[in-house]
């Protein structure tokens, strides 16, 4: 459970079931891997479709992967500040 307020779902799975956040982060890390290496969606990897599926997709990764952001901000502050100082990773995911 996130919080008490929320409870996020895995979609990493036939059926979306509540994970722990190490969990959900390394599904959607490797959900979006997947994803991105298909070639059922990218099959040319300059040219990619300009289609509603398309942006459904990057739409759906994005926030999933600002979620873990999230949590790692919120609830392990000083690792987050730590590795975000020496590798830009937040603001670089922004940035994009």
């Amino acid at each position: 459970k996130a919080t008490d307020e929320w409870l996020f779902l895995c979609a990493c799975h036939k059926t979306p079931q509540e994970c722990s956040a190490m969990d959900y982060s390394l599904h959607t890390m490797d959900g979006a891997a997947t994803v991105l290496n298909s070639q059922r969606y990218f099959a040319d990897r300059v040219n990619i479709p300009q289609e509603k599926e398309t942006f459904q997709l990057f739409s759906n990764m994005l926030r999933r992967l600002y979620r873990i952001f999230a949590h790692a901000y919120y609830h392990h502050r000083e690792e987050f500040d730590a590795f975000e100082a020496e590798r830009f990773l937040c603001e670089r995911f922004v940035r994009f």
